[in-house]
């Protein structure tokens, strides 16, 4: 008999996101909670659901970010598992907190993530770098490093025109580092997608809904995508399921496949990064093998092992 699985996040996982997007593709037909709502609000509604999944049937309840915060204080009569899709303690450090407000929800939402990590039944890290920060700074074994998936079917090659020679994909410019992947592309054509702003001879900006995304990417012939931090991005894994060239910091790309080739590098923060190049068809590849379907295979063997602990 299978262990009946339950999904708790913070946002609508129809809507568009990093941690909606995984929810979506992961639960695939199991039940999904979501709070509606960030901030204070989510706090009340986080002990509110963690309260009804104390008393429901659930076996085991899978939290990917702080919505599960609660569910180690009232639901610990279920197997808690949390993905780490990333640690507050990084994103902290490369984007400081400014004023006393952030620098207060900063302590909040790094007291809570704490919690969840040393209190949760287990815990997966979707990249090594995170596993390795999390036996380190929390003193806790980790699962086995499980990368995020992605719908190889919806995101794939298509035959249509290259309007772009790059395309950018975020919704946090700082953090993808816009200004630095503008510059690095400088006399080369590229859209950057999910930010507003004005038109230039360069870049256009412009927003997108989910279902535009495969043609989007589609449009261009390369991904370009720069950060400090080793997480992968979403936008990575669906430009290399469309056959999309990669362009990135190694430190991002290697965690995925070793195909990739130097082609330079990148100042961020007065820091040289070296940058690599991975073609379409090896970026197709290594998309084929981490498809949804395998991620979740792995992901139910968790699920399985973790109902026969006592």
């Amino acid at each position: 008999m299978s262990p009946k699985v339950c999904y708790i996040l913070t946002h609508d996982p129809n809507t568009t996101g990093g941690i909606e997007t995984v929810v979506k593709n992961m639960s695939e037909g199991r039940d999904v909670r979501w709070l509606g709502c960030g901030g204070a609000c989510s706090i009340i509604k986080g002990f509110i659901t963690a309260l009804k999944l104390r008393f429901s049937d659930y076996d085991i309840i899978h939290s990917h970010d702080n919505a599960g915060y609660w569910l180690t204080w009232l639901a610990r009569n279920k197997k808690i598992i949390w993905t780490a899709q990333g640690l507050m303690k990084s994103y902290f450090e490369e984007n400081p907190p400014k004023g006393w407000k952030k620098r207060l929800d900063a302590w909040v939402l790094l007291r809570m993530q704490s919690r969840i990590i040393k209190k949760s039944h287990a815990v997966v890290p979707i990249n090594r770098s995170i596993s390795a920060r999390l036996r380190k700074e929390y003193k806790i074994e980790p699962l086995e490093v499980v990368h995020n998936g992605v719908d190889t079917d919806n995101f794939r090659p298509m035959k249509c025109q290259k309007r772009f020679d790059y395309i950018w994909v975020s919704t946090n410019p700082a953090k993808a580092r816009l200004k630095e992947c503008i510059e690095f592309t400088e006399g080369k054509s590229m859209l950057a997608v999910g930010i507003a702003g004005q038109d230039s001879k360069q870049v256009k900006y412009r927003r997108a809904a989910r279902h535009e995304m495969p043609k989007l990417y589609n449009s261009a012939r390369t991904l370009v995508y720069f950060s400090r931090q080793a997480d992968y991005s979403l936008a990575i894994l669906e430009s290399m399921a469309c056959g999309l060239n990669i362009v990135t910091n190694d430190y991002i790309l290697n965690e995925l496949t070793e195909r990739s080739r130097p082609v330079g590098s990148v100042t961020l923060d007065g820091k040289e990064a070296a940058v690599v190049f991975l073609s379409g068809k090896d970026a197709r590849r290594t998309a084929l093998s981490m498809d949804w379907k395998n991620i979740r295979a792995k992901y139910k063997k968790i699920y399985e092992n973790l109902y026969l602990e006592k």
